[in-house]
């Protein structure tokens, strides 16, 4: 790949490169040491060329997140829609003559692959002119609803009291441009610890405790056991409670009418269950051990209850310690380690929350714009029930965190988590509004539903901020201050803003495309005719004759067949060349017209700070109107790292802004 890569590029002054290639998050790594390796006459003799590695759309989801942060085509500039695809394609031509040049010999096999790329190269060109113009078509429409979306969004965002938090992202995002290496704008500046992470720590710091234990004795009270230490029983209550909750929900949903496989199942389930919470408690005794007493009075409590259950066999006992918290004496240790678990499980549960909503979000609009018929339906709407049952989960879960962290925090006396977490009621748990998501279809949704609930959503402006939930709002921050977005929000318009700027692009380079079409036709058909006639005289020894050069023959027969030749290939040229101007004879108009609609809008994607006037709808959520059409995130990614090439020691050093792409 290097020398295919660097003999590719000998001799050639260009100053800016970008490079696609499947894998260039290894490949590029110390490229500029291995070209040292080649031969002098290969090495770049530019003194400074600024080099982006991409990675090609189709083939970025299979990397890790951090590929996907740095060798992403849709947010490096000036490359448009370029998906860094095109050679693979190829390929597609190819798979059908499998079966036939597997059978062939080498010099036959070449012949045929190089006849089906000549026949793909030709009919290309021909197509070029529909080819070219299908793309324009396509691109404006979509660059305006980009330009729609990204002022909706933007209009929304001031009138919820986002103004000075807008120009802060809009900074940070062209800085992050500016410098792949200034901080990422995509990320959560606020990352929250997980439960597994939260594990890990404590497992670290427990390790520390046995080795100090075995260089000086330690009390038998202390919190302890030689075979098990607190922390490691918090966190087994803890997946004890959500095997607990799973089953319950699952029992919920199973109904009245349960078959024989489900009783079964459940029936298992609930014995597998009830032998690890068995095991458990005998380990809580040796933490506990006052807990027997009340664990016996709890068993008599029981009992009389299970007689009048339907289901005895499936009810298990409670796991964890907060069931106990204030009944019994026990470690401080204890408290502090399920305290420490207990805010990471519900941050952690908060965030899945937000994650499912926005899910829904997606699905409802895939499904309103794109599916169609009883079985795409039946199966979205499958997609959806399951999406609202892990949101209804992760929405109990939390609370289940949150009374915890209640009872915890009095006994601890800690209240600095109340400034990020709050009581999630079932109204809270609903999607952001849909001006947020740059619905253009809702206006269509609310015509249907009539003028009573045109009048109401266009008199819920007023309530704009009380019509967002908590959840989607910065921790620690009240919703009646100003700035206090979430980081969803934050990231929803930083992935907005280069959809727009990509189809901009892409308009700008599809109009020089064209223009540079019609010129190297007419360029081509110039040199045609150049040649006719012009063909160099054989020399009388043939082996000085020189390979794939057309010699002028003895007989003037032949010499007026080659003229004809290239007169007739001027001739298609520049017949090519008027048929597609003629295509592409209304492009411009149909260009100026989006620029028009455009004018307002900066180089950098900014929108002037007027709001739309009309506003019907804007703060309704997928809760209030049933169909849900809003713009689920898009996955994005910054431009990919520019690297200085070295600079060869005979050759001058060039000025340094000279061949900065980023500044043109």
């Amino acid at each position: 790949m290097d020398y295919i890569f660097f003999m590719g590029l000998a001799g050639s002054e260009i100053s800016e490169l970008y490079v696609s290639y499947d894998i260039p998050c290894q490949w590029h790594k110390n490229i500029w040491e291995r070209m040292k390796t080649f031969p002098r006459e290969v090495h770049f003799l530019r003194g400074k060329i600024y080099c982006v590695f991409l990675i090609p759309k189709f083939h970025l989801p299979a990397h890790i997140e951090a590929c996907n942060v740095l060798f992403s085509f849709h947010l490096t500039r000036y490359v448009g829609l370029t998906d860094g695809e095109a050679p693979e394609r190829g390929w597609s031509v190819l798979n059908p003559l499998a079966s036939s040049t597997m059978e062939m010999g080498p010099g036959m096999r070449r012949d045929t692959i190089n006849d089906a790329f000549n026949d793909m190269n030709h009919k290309k060109i021909v197509d070029m002119g529909k080819w070219m113009l299908g793309k324009v078509a396509d691109c404006v429409p979509e660059l305006l609803t980009a330009a729609a979306e990204l002022e909706e969004l933007e209009c929304s965002l001031r009138r919820l009291g986002a103004g000075e938090a807008l120009e802060e992202w809009r900074a940070e995002v062209q800085a992050w441009e500016a410098d792949a290496g200034a901080p990422n704008p995509f990320a959560a500046k606020v990352e929250r610890r997980t439960v597994v992470q939260v594990r890990g720590e404590m497992a670290e710091e427990v390790q520390k405790e046995l080795e100090e234990a075995m260089e000086k004795e330690r009390d038998e009270d202390n919190g302890a056991s030689e075979e098990l230490h607190g922390m490691e029983l918090i966190a087994m209550g803890l997946q004890l409670e959500e095997l607990q909750r799973n089953l319950a929900l699952d029992i919920n949903g199973i109904g009245n009418h349960p078959s024989a496989d489900q009783k079964t199942n459940v029936t298992e389930r609930g014995n597998k269950l009830r032998r690890k919470i068995s095991t458990w408690m005998d380990a809580q005794v040796l933490f506990v051990p006052h807990v027997a007493v009340l664990r016996v009075e709890e068993d008599r409590a029981r009992k009389r209850i299970a007689a009048t259950q339907a289901q005895p066999g499936v009810q298990v006992q409670r796991g964890c310690l907060r069931a106990y918290r204030g009944r019994v004496e026990c470690a401080v240790d204890l408290y502090e380690h399920e305290f420490r678990l207990r805010e990471a499980q519900a941050h952690e549960s908060l965030d899945d929350v937000r994650h499912q909503l926005l899910l829904r979000t997606h699905l409802h609009k895939h499904k309103d714009a794109y599916v169609r018929g009883v079985k795409a339906n039946t199966q979205v709407q499958t997609k959806i029930k399951g999406v609202e049952e892990r949101t209804c989960r992760s929405a109990e879960r939390y609370r289940v965190a949150y009374r915890a962290l209640m009872g915890l925090g009095k006994h601890l006396k800690r209240t600095e988590w109340e400034a990020e977490l709050r009581p999630l009621l079932p109204e809270d748990v609903r999607g952001m509004p849909r001006a947020l998501f740059q619905d253009p279809e809702r206006k269509k949704l609310l015509m249907k539903k009539g003028a009573a609930t045109r009048r109401k959503a266009k008199d819920m402006g007023a309530e704009a901020k009380a019509r967002m939930s908590w959840i989607w709002r910065s921790p620690g921050v009240e919703e009646a201050e100003e700035g206090g977005m979430s980081e969803a929000l934050r990231i929803e318009w930083a992935k907005t803003r280069p959809r727009f700027l990509r189809h901009r692009e892409q308009l700008d380079l599809l109009e020089e495309e064209m223009h540079q079409i019609l010129q190297f036709l007419r360029w081509r058909a110039d040199w045609w005719d150049e040649r006719a006639g012009r063909c160099p005289q054989a020399p009388e020894d043939d082996k000085r004759r020189v390979p794939h050069v057309a010699y002028a023959p003895k007989h003037r027969a032949y010499q007026e067949g080659n003229t004809a030749y290239a007169r007739r290939q001027a001739g298609i040229l520049r017949k090519r060349a008027e048929q597609f101007e003629k295509t592409w004879e209304d492009v411009p108009s149909f260009m100026e017209m989006a620029r028009a609609v455009m004018a307002d809008m900066g180089e950098d994607g900014t929108f002037g700070d007027d709001e739309p006037v009309d506003d019907e709808g804007a703060m309704e959520t997928d809760e209030t109107l049933n169909d849900e059409l809003a713009v689920a995130a898009r996955p994005a990614a910054p431009p990919a790292p520019v690297v200085d090439v070295p600079v060869r020691e005979d050759e001058p050093v060039e000025d340094e802004n000279e061949n900065d792409y980023r500044d043109v």
